[in-house]
């Protein structure tokens, strides 16, 4: 069973509004990711959530999608993995999907190939830009004996250098734009979500 974990716990400081609730094309960020999770074929989909959790479980309720409350979320997105990494070994799945909520670009035939290159012994699948890894990526639970690497906001970039069974998956700029401020946030409006 492969898990999408929609990251969705930050502060959203540089914006000033949640994140996961902004609009594209009359549909919320956070509506986008489960959307595309659902159409690449993971078989469960989780919403992590901590700042403005009372506003985005209301989305999480009215989408039908399991929300994940991250009591620590001030630590930074390293805790929202972690926790991920948990609940997915409680669900009893093979792999999770972790899934900042701010990069709406991200294709869904790229999801599909996410998954399609996730078999053993891989244990962890990332996208590539030239040389940069980015997320979304799927790991294998498996790799939750190196969740203790993780700290503060670094995301799971560290855990990837370090796991030797690896894939990536390139992809083109425009799928790793995130939405980190209002400039991003008026720039991706005009943007077609694939």
């Amino acid at each position: 069973m492969l898990v999408a974990f929609i990251l969705c716990a930050g502060s959203s400081s540089r914006i000033g509004i949640p994140k996961p609730l902004l609009k594209i094309h009359g549909k919320t960020l956070l509506k986008v990711a489960y959307e595309k999770c659902k159409l690449a074929g993971f078989d469960k989909a989780v919403a992590v959530t901590g700042a403005y959790r009372e506003f985005v479980k209301r989305e999480c309720d009215r989408l039908g999608l399991e929300e994940l409350y991250n009591p620590t979320f001030e630590e930074g997105m390293a805790s929202s993995i972690r926790l991920s990494f948990e609940r997915a070994q409680e669900m009893g799945a093979d792999g999770l999907l972790i899934y900042p909520v701010d990069m709406p670009f991200v294709r869904t035939e790229t999801l599909k190939k996410l998954r399609e290159n996730f078999k053993k012994p891989i244990r962890a699948v990332s996208l590539k830009v030239k040389d940069t890894l980015y997320p979304p990526t799927l790991f294998s639970t498996d790799l939750a004996e190196k969740i203790h690497l993780l700290k503060g906001d670094t995301g799971a970039k560290r855990l990837l250098e370090r796991s030797k069974e690896k894939k990536h998956v390139e992809v083109s700029e425009e799928e790793i734009f995130d939405i980190d401020s209002l400039w991003d946030y008026l720039r991706a409006i005009g943007r077609k979500i694939l």
